[in-house]
């Protein structure tokens, strides 16, 4: 494997990104006292350099710097005036019908409604203003009764953001930006946090471009390992905020890099494995949900598709190629386009370009939300995997370990997608199951159960970071044979990580 070196050039201690933009990015200021928070050193505008780093996939880089600058203390925007729209919000409705009904996918693969998530049996849509003749005449027509839950979605977002701007407006002002676990961030945020992980965490940390979008964003992938230890190691690749609405997301892949470098137990842990971490799988999307209460309900990238801005983008979770096609739509007004052919779009062909280079992982995780549920292949089809024994097995050790941490207030259901969701091809789970043949891969579909869906309150931030840590950590534990949920204990006490 050969190898790149990367600079990392400080101003402050805080990475501030090498992304563009059209315009510049909004920031707050704000503490937290009860989360962890991430303070720059003072340098004085010094530029120090951290030393050659060693990448994990020199095809994946080009030598350049990270540059680093103070934060800015801009609060614009975040008191201001909230404006009354003139526009009407997508409308929540329950169909009396599960989601993967052949008329709600027929509606959902056209562009007319997007599924929101599944209410016991019956599925929970959004629907807009202009499509709701059409919507209620296809369901009347295959007489499926439905019901509105929410008359306007946006003014919940439109709550969500006063609650969120009045939390920053309570706060005293620190010098600097923080990072915590109790509030979602937005993407310079996150870029900032990756930064300082690759300052803090040394020689731990390694950070690879994967792809530059559209938009000019970054996908970074963060390979956190302990280049002392030696031996065999266990492979993780975990991927979150490849759906732009759903913000826990990135709040649990974001914890999880921080866990691993700076919680002991977590540390430990490294002297079996090597993680590969990407906390926004979809950056241009993700940004694009913070602009705007309409903008909160984005879910694919920002493709420019040559229609009108309602159907920009491609849903990245169907453009991976293994069945492409299959569950997807071929509408670009549809929240499942599945895009022009697999892998047609920057971020999925380079994320499917550095899994193949990294080889032989063991492990891979896709964060989404909502539902409570850890799903494992296949989607296209209801066929069982060949192993489905042994991902069960797996999955149950996640389930437990989160039910415990929870004290049993958090409960996940288990099973393979096609049969729990309906089919759908074009996943990351899927290919890296049937291509890259990685042996335990799952998409886990994080709380809540339907609630408050994709809006997850910030006050549910902090239990289910640490709840899903919890699992996750069981999870390897239990694949690495190491540690408090190993499978047995070995015979050799000098061969304890492989007896």
């Amino acid at each position: 494997m050969h190898s790149v070196s990367l600079t990392v050039s400080i101003q402050a201690a805080v990475y501030a990104g090498t992304h563009t933009h059209s315009a510049p990015r909004r920031r707050s200021s704000h503490t937290r006292s009860q989360a962890p928070v991430y303070t720059p050193h003072n340098n004085n505008n010094n530029t120090h350099s951290l030393g050659p780093k060693t990448l994990f996939l020199s095809h994946a880089f080009t030598h350049s710097s990270l540059h680093v600058q103070m934060w800015s203390l801009v609060l614009v925007a975040l008191c201001g005036v909230v404006s009354v729209r003139a526009e009407a919000g997508p409308q929540l409705w329950v169909v009396k019908a599960p989601a993967h009904h052949m008329v709600v996918r027929s509606l959902e693969e056209g562009g007319l409604l997007d599924v929101w998530g599944n209410a016991g049996p019956h599925a929970k849509v959004l629907v807009e203003e202009d499509a709701r003749e059409r919507v209620t005449r296809a369901l009347k027509e295959a007489q499926l009764e439905h019901s509105v839950e929410v008359e306007d979605l946006l003014s919940l977002v439109d709550q969500e953001r006063q609650h969120m701007r009045h939390k920053r407006s309570t706060r005293s002002s620190p010098t600097v930006q923080p990072m915590d676990w109790t509030t979602y961030h937005d993407l310079d945020d996150i870029e900032g946090f990756i930064g300082w992980l690759n300052v803090t965490g040394a020689s731990f940390v390694q950070v690879a471009t994967a792809a530059t979008t559209q938009e000019g964003n970054a996908v970074r992938v963060v390979r956190i390992t302990d280049p002392n230890a030696v031996g065999p190691k266990k492979k993780i690749w975990i991927e979150g905020g490849i759906h732009a609405r759903e913000w826990i997301s990135p709040a649990v892949t974001t914890y999880l890099m921080h866990q691993l470098i700076t919680n002991p137990a977590w540390r430990e842990m490294l002297q079996v494995t090597d993680w590969y971490m990407v906390p926004v799988a979809n950056p241009d999307g993700y940004q694009h949900s913070f602009t705007s209460p309409r903008a909160r309900m984005w879910r694919k990238n920002r493709r420019d598709n040559g229609s009108n801005a309602r159907c920009k983008g491609v849903d990245l979770n169907r453009n991976w190629d293994l069945k492409w096609g299959v569950g997807a739509s071929g509408n670009p007004c549809s929240e499942i386009y599945k895009g022009p052919q697999a892998f047609s779009e920057p971020e999925t062909r380079g994320l499917q370009l550095l899994m193949s280079g990294v080889r032989d992982i063991d492990l891979f995780i896709t964060f989404h939300s909502f539902g409570q549920t850890i799903l494992y292949p296949w989607g296209w089809t209801r066929e069982p995997p060949a192993n489905a024994r042994q991902l069960k097995r797996m999955a149950r050790q996640f389930a437990a370990a989160v039910k415990d941490a929870s004290q049993g207030r958090t409960d996940y259901e288990i099973g393979g997608s096609g049969p729990l969701y309906g089919l759908a091809s074009g996943a990351t789970d899927d290919w890296a199951y049937g291509m890259l043949g990685v042996p335990f891969s799952y998409t886990i579909e994080l709380p809540d159960q339907g609630t408050h869906g994709f809006l997850l309150p910030e006050s549910r931030i902090s239990s289910t970071v640490m709840e899903t840590a919890a699992g996750v950590h069981c999870m390897v534990s239990f694949l690495a044979n190491y540690g408090p949920c190993q499978r047995r204990h070995p015979r050799n006490p000098h061969n304890r990580i492989w007896g």
